[in-house]
């Protein structure tokens, strides 16, 4: 990814900027990356709004707008300069000092500095400064920033630390890129390998470009043990966006409409020359769908068709994509035995009709799969007889206590256990439309403040009884247990077709 920088922003002509110092006449002065810009306001005036520091993104684009300032409403009540408030001597590091501050200056005594006075701090050698070099006295007599302390360099006092504690650039990421904040040293290449290496104490920070998130962790530090803190992340396409919000109430068995549902896809099994509808899918990025394993058993052919609505009539629709069976890849869990993933190329185009859903976080799932939470669960029936299943449909269920599910099971005299990675879902009273759900159906939660949903079930089961009896409940793989697994299986096996298919032109 190309690097960007920031120029000086245009700021109100009753602003100043106290952080960082410099010459704000000079226009051509550039930020890069990850840098910050701090605001105040002339006497007589203070910031409206919260924001007042913004910061130079990867875009080469300020995060927002500098900050206005606005006259005091009692500006005529503030004192005279000589009763104002004044600033104490900041704490100095013992391995460092103040910059032109002689050792009789009255101020080191309990005088104080005035208001917008800046004090510059310098680390002695061997040593390198962190925080802010430059801190300034505020009108409320506090500093802008605490004072800075002084860190050893190990490199300077011991350079075959260089040699002993590093770690290995982890690598660009596509549709994204990363910023690097220094501890003690710059990095330097390996006269070994080409691999750049980076010191103890380095911070990553990743981003994504837009149409893009970042899923995993945002930041990586290096740690002593010559490791980075977790896995590098990935960018991933916006998900969990739907055309149609939820509007409550929504009743069982509620039909659907064509983008609704945007992320389920058809998995059909060709036999004979005859494709038939087999079970349900989830689309998670351009090139992967999660679903049950029993679905995608090795010996058979399948087709996968995405954006579908009406699998009757609908799937030579020109907005409705297919990939057959030579076209993808399946991995199964090693643990769990019916959760698979299904890798596929080329990517499909997402439009409206075709959208990756969002995988869950430990913070969606503890929120979610409460019993009593309801979620959505949308897919297509299976039909008693050799007919297609028709138009897809959506049921709004809620989440079951596992006493609750056991209990169900156990008077249907049905043999399965419950484990940590399954979750159970339904109506006690029954369902009356939508019962024949089918096995890779995703239940998914919606998130009103993020405006997007989480997937966090998969059907794995569900009654053969007729729905509408009581206690006729649906068994759901927990997704997030799972999470680990499909980042690094996805990007795997994504990376394997890839090649494969290039290898073939």
């Amino acid at each position: 990814m190309p690097q960007t920088s920031c120029f000086v922003p245009h700021m109100d002509v009753t602003g100043m900027i106290i952080e960082p110092v410099f010459d704000v006449k000079d226009r051509t002065k550039t930020f890069l990356p990850g840098s910050s810009i701090h605001f105040d306001c002339e006497e007589g005036y203070e910031l409206e709004g919260d924001e007042w520091i913004i910061y130079c993104k990867l875009t080469g684009e300020w995060s927002s707008n500098p900050p206005t300032c606005k006259v005091l409403s009692t500006f005529e009540e503030i004192p005279p300069a000589e009763t104002r408030m004044g600033c104490p001597y900041p704490t100095v590091d013992p391995d460092g000092a103040i910059e032109d501050i002689p050792p009789n200056d009255p101020r080191r005594s309990g005088e104080g500095f005035e208001a917008g006075s800046p004090v510059s701090f310098t680390c002695n050698d061997g040593y390198e400064i962190q925080g802010s070099s430059t801190i300034i006295c505020l009108r409320n007599g506090q500093w802008n920033n605490p004072p800075p302390i002084c860190r050893i360099n190990l490199l300077a006092v011991n350079p075959v630390a260089s040699d002993l504690e590093q770690c290995t650039d982890p690598g660009p990421i596509a549709n994204g890129g990363v910023i690097v904040y220094y501890s003690i040293a710059r990095a330097r290449r390996s006269p070994s390998v080409s691999a750049i290496k980076y010191p103890v104490g380095t911070r990553l920070e990743y981003d994504c470009i837009e149409e893009y998130r970042l899923q995993g962790e945002r930041q990586l530090n290096c740690r002593s043990t010559g490791q980075w803190s977790g896995k590098k992340p990935t960018c991933v396409a916006e998900c969990g966006l739907s055309l149609v919000q939820p509007s409550p109430p929504i009743l069982p068995g509620t039909k659907t409409i064509p983008g609704e549902w945007p992320w389920t896809v058809a998995i059909a099994v060709n036999e004979r020359n005859i494709t038939k509808f087999q079970c349900s899918g989830v689309l998670l990025d351009s090139m992967t769908i999660l679903t049950v394993a029993h679905c995608v058993e090795k010996d058979k052919r399948y087709t996968l068709f995405f954006g579908i609505f009406n699998f009757t009539n609908g799937t030579k629709e020109s907005f409705v994509e297919e990939r057959k069976n030579h076209q993808h890849r399946v991995l199964r869990h090693p643990d769990f035995s019916d959760i698979a993933l299904v890798t596929f190329y080329p990517p499909v185009r997402l439009t409206e009709r075709i959208q990756p859903i969002c995988l869950p976080t430990p913070i969606s799932t503890a929120r979610n799969l409460v019993p009593g939470e309801k979620g959505f669960v949308s897919g297509w029936e299976l039909t008693t007889n050799d007919s297609q299943p028709g138009e897809m449909k959506m049921i709004q269920i809620p989440v079951i206590s596992e006493q609750t599910c056991m209990e169900a099971l156990r008077k249907k005299r049905v043999p399965l256990a419950i484990t940590p990675d399954m979750f159970g879902a339904g109506l006690q009273e029954g369902i009356t439309d939508f019962c024949s759900v089918t096995p890779g159906s995703p239940m998914v939660f919606y998130n009103a403040e993020a405006g997007r949903y989480t997937l966090e079930g998969l059907v794995i089961w569900r009654s053969n009884a007729p729905c509408e009896k009581r206690e006729s409940y649906i068994l759901m793989a927990r997704v997030s247990s799972f999470t680990q697994w499909i980042f690094e299986k996805s990007q795997t096996q994504k990376l394997y077709l890839e090649e494969f298919f290039k290898l073939r032109k």
